[in-house]
Parts: C-alpha cells; structure tokens; sequence
C-alpha cells in the first residue's frame, strides 16, 4: 500500500497564495495607515495605529477576508464593529473624530451639527451629507423627528 502525501507543487501554490493574500493585506493596510495619517494631520490629533487590536478601545484594520473593520471595545466587550470599505473605514474614522471636537468646543447642537458639515465638507463633501443624512436617521429612530430641524440644510429632503 503506498501512502502519498501533499505534493511538493501543492504545497508551493499554497505557501505562493499565502504571501501573495498576506502581501494584499500588508498593502491595505499601509494604504489605510497613510489615509489615517492625512486625516489625522488635517485634523489635527494624533494618528491612530492601523491594526492594532486591542479589548478596550477604537479598533481600526483590514481582516484577512480583506474587508474594513472599524470596532469599539469596552472592558473586553464589543461596542460595535462597522465593516465596510476603504471609502466607510476613512468616513467612520473622520466622523468620530469630528464628531469628538464638535462635542468639545460647542454647545449649541444646531452650531455643533453645523461645525460637523462644515468640517466633512472640507474634507468630503459626500462624507458631510451621509453625516446629516445619518443624524436624521437616528433621531427618527429614537422617537426625536422633530430634531432633524436642527440639522443643515444639504439640498435634499431628509
């Protein structure tokens, strides 16, 4: 009786798709890394890492099936985890950090909703509509319709 087992070439196409997958990954990231650090930068706070994985805290990387993920963890337990692409990850990240300073600096909401439009708009002007657009979905949801008078004007009926 003969026994065969995994053939040579096999094993190379293995090892080959594991760099070539690995070597995709690596890319992503670096890209997203970049994108975080010109964001960060025209922002004004300090990058976070790019993979980076931590039970207590913002999360931002590429997973190995190549998507984006931009998770929360507090005390060991899930907040949340986005996933999403290139475009969602660097939207998502934006937002919470611009969402963070409007927090900060004013008080009003009708001013501090307009700080946030202001400031996506200067980055995305895509970014600044899904925002408003986004806002308004959530004070439907929360029973608080009467809130989306608060928000700026951005050319469409929300």
């Amino acid at each position: 009786m003969v026994v065969r087992g995994p053939s040579v070439s096999g094993t190379l196409r293995l090892v080959k798709l594991t760099r070539d997958t690995d070597r995709a990954l690596d890319d992503r990231s670096a890209q997203l890394q970049t994108e975080i650090d010109q964001l960060s930068e025209k922002l004004g706070v300090r990058p976070m890492l790019v993979g980076l994985r931590t039970n207590d805290g913002l999360n931002v990387y590429v997973a190995n099936d190549g998507s984006y993920h931009f998770t929360f963890y507090e005390r060991g337990q899930l907040g949340f985890d986005r996933v999403g692409n290139l475009d969602d990850l660097l939207y998502w990240y934006t937002q919470s950090v611009v969402t963070g300073q409007a927090a900060k600096s004013v008080g009003d909401r009708a001013e501090r909703f307009k700080y946030e439009y202001q400031v996506l708009s200067a980055l995305n002007s895509e970014w600044a509509k899904r925002n408003v657009r986004e806002t308004a979905e959530l004070f439907r949801r929360y029973g608080q319709p009467e809130d989306i008078s608060l928000l700026p004007d951005i050319g469409e009926p929300l």
